[in-house]
């Protein structure tokens, strides 16, 4: 049998609002038990100092839609002695519901089966830092976080929005992806994000020239006055929030306010950005062609943040700015085939999931 541990996780909350090593640690859901997904957690005590001043409990958890993973609790290295790098321990998994309070990690692990050299398989797992009331909670954030709607864009730029609907956009200008709620209007949206689409082709075809994302604004009452903004200026993504610029951190800054806990930002590499609100993510990144500079965006879990989403990537309509001239279709896919002549055209890619 071969095992692949995805890793060990310790929460420790600051001792700046009270906070200690000890957590409750549980196994929260298990797809073997029927649930849809597999998920553990370690979350502050209730009722600890670090819940007096913030009305909330923090809480770090692994999940995974994957069947062959299974949680465990216990432990700080991966060949701790009941740990599930032992075909033992992995035939006989902890139980949904079993927990224990400590100074102990969380873990997950994934059984492959017998695998042949240079065999090859795929992992998808979850794991978000977040603000719970009570455990409760936890379950329906780690569902969206492992499988839950995923929004994106990119290139020309191609989009999936919330409803899996795949369309491109053929117009320049400032669009809004995302609003939410649905029904709130741009000055008063508590979270939303705006993409500028440019013409970067130096064709004077208008059938032929190349739209691009160039800029993303992530804004809202819950980023206050600290707007994100990601743009690409002579090759390079520049990242702002508010009149601080970010440069690549192992540190995660965080800002605002909402109600599933503070915005975090990270920027682990010049060319990637993320950030998260509770469970949903929204990470946007630089990708380079050998003559273009543009962003792509990927969002998890921002169903998790309440009621429908507005923009192109939620719930509004898209059918005037993905329309393109039928005269001008078999030209513009000659001309933004790939330099080896294949299918794949080149451009931004948006996905919301």
């Amino acid at each position: 049998m071969t095992y692949v541990i995805t890793g060990v996780l310790t929460l420790t909350t600051p001792s700046t609002l009270g906070g200690s090593y000890t957590t409750n640690n549980k196994i929260i859901s298990s797809i073997a038990n029927g649930d849809k997904v597999t998920v553990v957690s370690a979350t502050s005590p209730d009722g600890d100092a670090f819940k007096t001043k913030t009305g909330q409990r923090a809480t770090i958890f692994f999940a995974t839609a994957d069947p062959r993973a299974v949680a465990y609790v216990g432990g700080f290295s991966n060949d701790y002695g009941y740990s599930y790098s032992t075909p033992a321990a992995f035939a006989s998994p902890q139980a949904v519901g079993y927990s224990h309070s400590g100074d102990e990690a969380i873990q997950i692990t994934f059984g492959l089966g017998e695998m042949a050299a240079g065999a090859k398989t795929s992992l998808s797992y979850s794991t978000s830092l977040d603000y719970v009331d009570k455990e409760d909670d936890i379950e329906d954030k780690a569902e969206d976080a492992a499988g839950g709607d995923v929004v994106s864009s990119s290139g020309d730029p191609h989009m999936v929005n919330v409803n899996g609907d795949a369309f491109d956009i053929y117009r320049t200008g400032v669009w809004e992806f995302l609003r939410i709620p649905r029904e709130a209007d741009s000055a008063t949206a508590d979270l939303k994000m705006d993409a500028n689409v440019t013409n970067m082709g130096t064709s004077e075809d208008k059938c032929t020239k190349a739209l691009y994302i160039t800029r993303f604004t992530i804004g809202g009452k819950w980023l206050a006055s600290h707007a994100i903004d990601v743009r690409v200026i002579n090759g390079k993504m520049h990242v702002s929030m508010g009149r601080l610029i970010l440069t690549p951190s192992s540190k995660p800054r965080f800002t605002g306010s909402t109600p599933h806990g503070y915005v975090r930002v990270d920027m682990p590499t010049e060319d990637m950005v993320s950030v998260r609100i509770g469970s949903a993510m929204i990470a946007l990144g630089v990708d380079r062609k050998p003559i273009h500079s543009y962003l792509n965006m990927q969002a998890k879990g921002v169903s998790s943040l309440g009621g429908k989403m507005g923009g192109l990537l939620g719930d509004d309509d898209h059918s005037w700015i993905s329309m393109r001239p039928a005269s001008c279709s078999d030209a513009y896919r000659v001309s933004h085939l790939n330099p080896a002549g294949s299918e794949e055209l080149l451009a931004s890619r948006v996905h919301l999931s």
